[in-house]
């Protein structure tokens, strides 16, 4: 079964200044984490684009969702 990354969740907990491996302790494996932020920082998307935001995609070619 496939779940869905919590793209979102990682980049708020990321702008509060939390590392990879704190971010994957709530929950998500650093694998994923470590992905999430590796598009954002390719697509230059930080939280305050996605705040307000129910649906982004990252990357055109990315299955990572916010």
């Amino acid at each position: 079964m496939v779940r869905k990354i919590k793209a979102k969740l990682v980049l708020r907990l990321r702008s509060e200044g939390l590392s990879g491996r704190q971010i994957a302790a709530q929950g998500l494996s650093r694998h994923s984490v470590a992905a999430v932020l590796e598009a954002a920082d390719r697509a230059k998307v930080t939280w305050d684009d996605v705040a307000c935001q129910r649906r982004v995609k990252t990357d055109p070619l990315s299955s990572l969702e916010f």
